[in-house]
């Protein structure tokens, strides 16, 4: 990651950090009181501990990938988190002892989003599954091909 130095004014820059320390120490307060713990504490050791504030350029091209990479395995179709992290992290703080599960048991798919937004996977036969792992097609020659079933009454 190369970096580039971008001027940012005195003024506009303090600001900023005032906004974030108000707003850390609004965060502190809340949990203390949601903890029924005394507050003291916390602030002291935010203020012993020097904060000091970072900005990265996203545009600037790079490998560095700046979502959670947990593998989720809580339905039939196991997936990443994707929440941001921070610089030099993989794991949000949701996901920061995460074990990996185990995967191998599950079939390998590609995530596919339609023009409409809806959402689909294809495995490696080419069979199309939608959210619920239910088979909703075919995928063959970059060709989606979508099953459609009518319900027929049943005549008595």
């Amino acid at each position: 990651m190369t970096t580039n130095s971008i001027p940012i004014p005195k003024p506009l820059w303090d600001a900023l950090e005032n906004v974030l320390m108000v707003k850390s120490k609004e965060l502190i307060k809340d949990i203390a009181k949601t903890l029924n713990q005394s507050e003291k504490p916390l602030l002291e050791a935010f203020k012993a501990k020097k904060q000091s504030f970072h900005l990265l350029d996203l545009t600037d091209p790079t490998e560095e990938v700046f979502q959670c990479e947990a593998v989720l395995s809580q339905s039939a179709v196991a997936y990443r988190c994707r929440k941001p992290v921070l610089y030099g992290q993989h794991f949000c703080p949701a996901h920061e002892f995460h074990k990996p599960p185990r995967i191998d048991s599950k079939p390998v798919l590609k995530r596919l989003i339609t023009d409409s937004g809806e959402v689909y996977f294809i495995n490696t036969e080419g069979c199309v599954y939608d959210k619920d792992y239910k088979r909703v097609g075919s995928y063959k020659d970059d060709t989606l091909c979508l099953f459609s079933f009518d319900e027929e009454e049943e005549y008595v």
